[in-house]
C-alpha cells in the first residue's frame, strides 16, 4: 500500500528530511557519502565509554535518584 500522491507527508518524514538536509548531507549534494555515513554511524564528539557508563549506573539505580 503506497500513499496516495497527493497526500501529506508524515510528520517523522518531515523531520527524517530535516535531519539528512541539515546534519548528515554535509555537502549538500542529496547524498551521504562515506565520510558523512562514518560521523553518523560514530560521530567524533560522542563518548561511546562515557554513555554506557551513565546508562549502566542509571539502569542499575533501583529507586532512580
Amino acid at each position: 500500500m503506497w500513499p496516495e500522491k497527493d497526500s501529506e507527508e508524515p510528520d517523522w518524514v518531515k523531520s527524517e528530511r530535516e535531519q539528512f538536509s541539515k546534519y548528515r548531507d554535509l555537502d549538500h549534494d542529496g547524498f551521504m557519502d562515506r565520510d558523512e555515513v562514518q560521523q553518523w554511524i560514530s560521530p567524533p564528539y560522542y563518548d561511546q565509554m562515557n554513555a554506557e557508563a551513565k546508562h549502566l549506573m542509571f539502569e542499575s539505580d533501583a529507586d532512580k535518584v
